[in-house]
């Protein structure tokens, strides 16, 4: 039997928001649980997909969103509001490891879910060589990659996020699939099975 949803799961995120202003930790705890997996996901894999700064990261935007609650315009997306605090925590991450001089890599070993599973071998070739065809581009052209297709925000929000132009926006998607195709050719088996 499916459990019935209570008041505070069924308020539109920008409700909540309203109650988390008046601190109900209630309504933080139903926000928190709709969007931790998925900001969690995208901050992974914008620092270096280090388990450990993405926590931090993730930690921290969700103290930012309760204590700035009575400050969100409810005419603004909650989604892009919480996408663009943890981006800045981001920016953030990146002045402070290039100041730190510190040399973060990937782990080969972790790697981006690609949605055909059927061919495990060949998908951790082309997850490893994604990871290292996108480490050779600059960070405002993987966060773009990685808001619009993991977290499959449209053009509109990926801009309001990063606080650039929709323009902006579409050359660095056009950029960033024009350099995986070159460096991605091979997989080409791969991307056409999916």
């Amino acid at each position: 039997m499916k459990r019935s949803q209570t008041p505070h799961e069924q308020a539109t995120d920008e409700v909540l928001m309203t109650r988390i202003a008046k601190r109900d930790k209630q309504a933080f705890d139903v926000l928190y649980n709709r969007y931790h997996k998925r900001l969690y996901g995208y901050l992974y894999r914008m620092c270096w997909q280090n388990q450990v700064i993405a926590e931090d990261l993730l930690q921290e935007t969700f103290i930012r969103v309760f204590k700035a609650a009575k400050d969100f315009d409810p005419s603004r997306k909650f989604v892009t509001w919480l996408f663009s605090i943890g981006s800045n925590l981001v920016k953030n991450e990146y002045r402070r490891q290039s100041v730190l001089g510190e040399a973060l890599t990937l782990d080969e070993n972790q790697a981006w879910e690609d949605p055909n599973p059927t061919r495990a071998h060949d998908q951790g070739q082309w997850q490893v060589a994604l990871q290292k065809a996108l480490a050779l581009l600059p960070e405002s052209h993987t966060g773009v990659f990685w808001l619009r297709h993991e977290q499959q925000m449209d053009i509109k929000a990926i801009a309001d996020i990063l606080q650039i132009p929709e323009g902006t926006v579409k050359s660095r998607l056009f950029h960033t699939h024009r350099h995986l195709g070159k460096h991605l050719v091979s997989y080409k088996h791969i991307l056409h099975a999916s």
